[in-house]
């Protein structure tokens, strides 16, 4: 993908007023092509409508690529030029939950039967297909908008388990015929704040039996 032709749109869908401290140091060393522009909600509300929001202000500011971070979360310096270097639609780092088993969360399946991608497909690395992923680290194509009516992300509370906004706008893309993919050799980091116990280990052994 030639840079020169990219305008990125870098979003972060978060109304925090403070962050923590790896969290911006990773941020502000990110390696970013010359021409991006630095997208915030300018409201509160729920994360579906906050998506939303930064999606048409993107359009506005006439981006080529949106790329929406999380800001609990640690990022390698070049993680905004490998997701480029895809030249797809819609590409993630890979990101693991914050809780056990950490998990990275890309999925197989249709909700509400998603299935956690076989460790033994990830954990080589490269490139891998996935039917659904979380929106911790992701970079859209702006054409993917372009051709899906809005809303784009809404948080799905109908029937079966709740699906995030996140979750259900996959299902949108791959209905409107588009692949996602996660690079599994972005080592994303996930900020936590849990103060772990005797209490803690216990519980998880239990879950373990």
């Amino acid at each position: 993908m030639e840079l020169d032709k990219i305008k990125l749109g870098i979003a972060m869908p978060h109304t925090d007023r403070s962050y923590m401290a790896e969290f911006t140091d990773s941020f502000f060393c990110l390696a970013r092509p010359m021409d991006s522009v630095f997208l915030r909600p300018s409201m509160c509300g729920p994360l579906d409508i906050l998506r939303n929001h930064l999606v048409r202000a993107a359009m506005q500011q006439k981006c080529t690529h949106l790329w929406m971070s999380d800001t609990d979360q640690v990022y390698p310096w070049d993680t905004l030029s490998r997701l480029l270097s895809h030249d797809v639609s819609t590409v993630a780092a890979k990101v693991h939950r914050r809780y056990p088993p950490y998990d990275p969360v890309m999925f197989k399946g249709k909700h509400p039967n998603f299935k956690l991608i076989p460790d033994d497909i990830w954990k080589k690395g490269g490139l891998v297909e996935v039917d659904a992923v979380g929106a911790g680290s992701i970079l859209y194509d702006m054409e993917v908008f372009k051709n899906i009516e809005p809303p784009w992300f809404e948080f799905h509370l109908e029937e079966g388990p709740p699906i995030g906004e996140d979750i259900f706008f996959c299902d949108k893309l791959r209905a409107a015929g588009y692949k996602i993919y996660v690079d599994c050799d972005i080592k994303v980091g996930h900020l936590s704040t849990a103060v772990i116990t005797e209490e803690s280990y216990w519980a998880y052994k239990f879950a373990q039996d």
